[in-house]
Formats: C-alpha cells, structure tokens, sequence
C-alpha cells in the first residue's frame, strides 16, 4: 500500500519483495530437506533440551522445536544457501510462529465477517429468544450497527452475539419464540 501511494521508494519495495521470496524459498527448502539422525545432532538436540532424532526427519520439523535456532541447523545442512541475517531471521520466525499467526488470520477474517452482518437499526432484542436481560439491556442502549459492534459490546457475551445473529432473518426482522 504505501508503494502503491507512493511513500515508499521502488528500489526498497524490490528488497523487501526480495527478502520475503528468499524466505518463502528457504522455507520450501527446508520442508523438503530431511537430515538423517547422528551423534553429533542428537548431542546438539539433547544440549537444547530437546528430544533426539533417531530415523532422522525434515530441517523444517527441527526448526519448529522452541529450543532450535536456525543457525543450530547449518552444521547439519550442507546445502544450506549463504542467507542474509535478516532473511534467515524471519524464516525461524515465520517457521516457529506459522500456527499462532494462521489463528490470527482466521480470527481476523471471523472479525471481518462479524463487521459485514449489519443488524436492523430498529431491532426489538426483547424478542430474541434466550438473550441475557443484561444484553438485552446494553444492545437496546447503544444499538450496534453490525454484529462486530456488538460482540465488543460488554455484558453482551459471544452466545449473545451469536443469538442475535441466528434470530436475525437476512430480511430486517428478526425470528422469535413468540
């Protein structure tokens, strides 16, 4: 974006597009690069604290473990590319937190979601079925424009929010129990 806008430069938006296919290359690298299990990796293993390999396994699997550094692995891999610091530093990074970051995309795309499901600005919650008296309450007072707003809502709880998502028809109204 700010490429795009003009804020940053051409020649530094070609090192940073450079850095992140280095890294992404890296990683495919090591996803596919398997090292055979020996004394000398499993003293370096047990010395981190970590489990031996025995049959031997992928560079990226090792990677993975908290106690193992990157550069840990270099003597094990003798096709290891001469890497700049900084692209071997965000490839242990992206490696190790893959799973925290992927959780914070869906999380992100669910919040997303939440923002797009505008709720009826004359919505009645006294109909919802099920909904909290505290709820009730707090989304009659403030009158969320989407489900987003209310799930940030406090005293409004997640079985709330997605009450009032269920009972909400797509068509304006909302569905009841009576």
């Amino acid at each position: 974006i700010g490429h795009r806008i003009g804020l940053v430069p051409a020649e530094r938006m070609r090192r940073v597009e450079e850095k992140y296919g280095a890294v992404q290359r890296e990683i495919a690298r090591l996803t596919r690069t398997g090292v055979h299990g020996s004394d000398a990796l499993n003293a370096m293993l047990e010395s981190r604290g970590t489990a031996a390999v025995h049959d031997g396994c992928r560079l990226i699997d090792l990677l993975r473990r908290p106690q193992v550094r990157y550069d840990d692995l270099r003597p094990f891999d003798p096709d290891a590319p001469a890497l700049d610091a900084a692209v071997r530093e965000q490839v242990e990074i992206s490696v190790k937190y893959e799973g925290y970051i992927r959780r914070q995309t869906a999380q992100v795309e669910e919040f997303e979601k939440l923002e797009r499901r505008r709720i009826p600005a004359d919505a009645d919650y006294a109909d919802i079925q099920g909904l909290r008296l505290e709820a009730r309450e707090k989304l009659s007072a403030t009158r969320p424009q989407t489900l987003g707003q209310a799930s940030r809502i406090s005293g409004v709880s997640p079985a709330g929010t997605a009450l009032v998502d269920v009972s909400y028809d797509g068509k304006g109204k909302f569905r009841t129990g009576r």
